[in-house]
């Protein structure tokens, strides 16, 4: 018996970026994928865009980058510089990127906040870009989770070497958001 889709909205349906937010975020992808080539597996927006909340002009962009746990360290330097307020400008309040390696993102690595790169940036928001999960890690313990409840995320890109499409972490549920550069 084949599945009826959910009803558009509803938290199981997948949300569409807004449009506002295409071009950005798709320039976004290319500098992600472009820095951490075939380490990449995914990105995800989390927060408003995920849930259909967001609100241009109010809301800022959440996203979670998964790579694989050998993403050499001066690869999320070179990733925090090319996504900078300075080099890539966000059209919504802010941005709110984390990276995280493909272990962690599926709760099989390390427990703790865990991620690689937590970058603030943008107009509305103070900048930040930590490398050291100490200095957040209470507001990633409590946002880590949603990237495992179906429907609470957006998949932007996923893929490896050559652009190819590889899965996200075994535990961690997406649905796509239709942006696909």
């Amino acid at each position: 018996m084949a599945r009826t889709p959910a009803p558009p909205g509803s938290p199981a349906s997948p949300q569409p970026v807004p449009a506002e937010l295409r071009p950005y975020l798709a320039e976004q992808v290319h500098r992600i994928r472009t820095v951490c080539g075939p380490h990449l597996v995914s990105v995800l927006a989390i927060g408003s865009v995920a849930l259909g909340d967001y609100l241009h002009g109010r809301s800022d962009v959440d996203i979670m980058v998964v790579v694989d746990p050998s993403l050499p360290g001066r690869a999320l330097h070179e990733l925090a510089g090319a996504l900078s307020r300075s080099a890539l400008p966000c059209p919504a309040a802010g941005l709110e990127l984390v990276v995280h390696a493909s272990d962690t993102a599926a709760g099989t690595g390390e427990d703790g906040a865990g991620y690689l790169l937590d970058l603030n940036t943008g107009a509305e928001l103070p900048e930040k870009v930590s490398f050291d999960p100490g200095e957040s890690a209470d507001f990633w313990l409590r946002h880590r989770p949603l990237h495992r409840l179906p429907g609470r995320t957006s998949a932007v890109r996923q893929g490896g070497p050559g652009g190819g499409r590889r899965a996200a972490p075994r535990r961690t549920a997406h649905r796509a958001a239709g942006l696909r550069p």
